[in-house]
């Protein structure tokens, strides 16, 4: 029996007896047929509801003809064709409203919108948010067209059945189905983003920005990824590995408002970098939390926030991990006080920070300390055995430091440091001018320079 079929048939048999009463099978039948017809009846349903909120949309973009340089005449540059989906998201004065995703449209010169009857609109961009990866576009039309309903995305749990809903390789209104694999996964390929839907509805290029749709019809994410893998051809080619990613719709809620009513995106921005768990267990023993590396010199957080700060919760949410500090930073409204719960030098404490608007990054020259540390006691015995008894462990210096990845820091200032929490309380006690650094490089003693 195929999987699929065994798992609808598992859902039929965990009918109730009322339930089961009232979908009695036909004559010659069984319950188990009669459980698979109604399933089929209903995502045909789902279908008919999702699939005309969804479109294709239709690129082009240009480069030049290198073939026809030289020659007397000019040749129009020749049109590379693009495709990816869309979701009808809002209707206002005359225009319906199209989420996609940024990379779908960026640098288009051409861009058309194909309804599911098959209608075409040329389409503007309305705004786009590099950041979420998502653009709004709008087409004109005074016809009636409908519009998707927007789900609750933190409702989502593994195992939830959903349908992916674009058009793959331009095959437009293409519906696959499938179940929520993972929630809150790292992206790589799309800046910062952490908290994907991870669905093994299958998706493939130009499936990006159509709609991931659970089983009542609403609309819970924007598919925007695939992993993918390369196999050997004349040329390289990369195939999908039946591992589709969609941005969480509550994700994109207010960058839809805020790109219909202005054309951009304000993210809060703080000015710092952040850390993993391989140090947090030492500056917040037994505590979820993300570890501030790095603080950038004139930013928002060097009012209230230091190098070491354990942040355990931003605005009342609890943080559980550096992923969980970066959504929680951008969620935060530019310019207004938010309430950062934290543990300084293994102290429970609460600062207040008024975060800017997100901007051109800031020179990394300007980070503090510009010297990221872990303990010894991370290292593993034998990357431990050639080193002093205390100190921390460096993993990335400035090169005007003198310092470099692997010395191990053993004071500052003529100060010993025995672990983390000196080399941060020594490290921010200094608010202006230059710590000397006391460090072991390959059982010699060298010396580094801090610049306040």
């Amino acid at each position: 029996m195929l999987p699929c079929a065994a798992l609808l048939l598992a859902a039929a048999a965990g009918l109730t007896a009322q339930e089961r009463h009232a979908g009695a099978a036909p004559a010659g039948g069984s319950g188990a047929e009669t459980a698979l017809i109604d399933l089929q009846r209903a995502l045909r349903r789902l279908a008919e509801t999702v699939l005309p909120v969804v479109v294709k949309i239709d690129t082009e973009s240009s480069v030049p003809d290198d073939a026809a340089a030289g020659l007397e005449w000019d040749r129009p540059p020749l049109p590379i064709p693009g495709v990816g989906s869309g979701v009808l998201v809002r209707r206002g004065a005359g225009r319906y409203f199209v989420l996609t995703n940024h990379h779908v449209v960026q640098d288009k010169e051409r861009i058309t919108v194909m309804l599911n009857d098959r209608r075409t609109f040329p389409a503007e961009v309305v705004g786009t948010d590099v950041h979420m990866d998502l653009a709004v576009l709008a087409i004109r039309t005074t016809d009636d067209l409908p519009v998707a309903g927007l789900g609750d995305s933190d409702g989502v749990r593994p195992g939830d059945l959903v349908l992916a809903v674009g058009s793959p390789f331009g095959l437009d209104a293409t519906l696959t189905l499938g179940v929520v694999s993972a929630v809150g996964r790292s992206g790589v390929r799309v800046r910062s983003i952490s908290d994907f839907i991870q669905t093994d509805a299958t998706m493939n290029p130009g499936n990006s920005g159509g709609a991931l749709v659970d089983i009542a019809g609403q609309v819970v994410g924007i598919n925007t990824w695939i992993q993918t893998e390369e196999y050997r051809s004349a040329s390289p080619r990369f195939a999908s590995t039946g591992i589709g990613f969609a941005l969480p719709i509550n994700n994109a809620k207010p960058v839809i408002d805020q790109l219909i009513e202005t054309g951009n995106v304000r993210y809060a921005w703080l000015g710092v970098s952040v850390g993993g768990p391989d140090i947090l267990e030492d500056l917040a023993p037994g505590r979820d939390g993300a570890v501030i590396f790095d603080v950038f010199d004139g930013q928002p957080a060097a009012a209230g926030l230091q190098p070491g700060d354990v942040v355990l919760a931003v605005a009342g949410q609890r943080i559980g991990d550096s992923d969980e500090l970066v959504r929680a930073i951008s969620a935060l409204t530019p310019e207004a006080p938010a309430a950062f719960r934290l543990m300084r030098d293994g102290a429970e404490r609460t600062v207040v920070v008024h975060p800017g608007i997100r901007g051109a990054p800031p020179d990394p020259a300007t980070a503090w300390p510009g010297l990221r540390v872990q303990s010894l006691q991370a290292l593993t015995e034998r990357a431990r055995a050639a080193r002093p008894d205390a100190g921390v462990y460096v993993t990335m210096a400035t090169e005007d430091s003198g310092l470099q990845p692997g010395d191990t820091v053993v004071g500052i200032d003529g100060v010993p440091v025995a672990g983390l929490r000196d080399f941060y309380r020594l490290v921010n006690a200094k608010r202006d001018g230059a710590l000397v650094v006391q460090a072991v490089r390959a059982g010699r003693e060298v010396t580094g320079r801090l610049d306040r």
